[in-house]
């Protein structure tokens, strides 16, 4: 038996300032790791990962500090995004374009 799963993984900047300096340094951590039921569609792939951003705090019913989503070469991606497009604008939330927002 085959199982599936959607990892996630984010990437940011951490700015420390100390006695009117700054410095810089990158960050990336796993924050997200499931096992997915039904169907490998972009769809279901993207509920799945709008929930790990809700249950992590990067995006709810109140705000969205999802940015860019840097994707595999696969078709189901358009419709992964799509969906979080979607829910944006369903919940309200700050402008994200399925376009514009992800990086093959």
């Amino acid at each position: 038996m085959k199982a599936a799963f959607l990892g996630v993984t984010a990437h940011w900047i951490n700015v420390k300032r100390k006695e009117g300096e700054e410095t810089w340094e990158m960050r990336s951590e796993v924050i997200g790791f499931r096992s997915v039921s039904g169907d490998h569609s972009g769809k279901n792939l993207g509920q799945y990962f709008v929930g790990v951003c809700d249950r992590i705090g990067i995006m709810n019913t109140q705000r969205s500090k999802l940015h860019t989503l840097i994707l595999n070469n696969t078709s189901r991606n358009t419709m992964k995004c799509e969906t979080i497009e979607a829910t944006h604008l369903r919940q309200n939330l700050p402008s994200w374009s399925a376009d514009e927002n992800q990086l093959p």
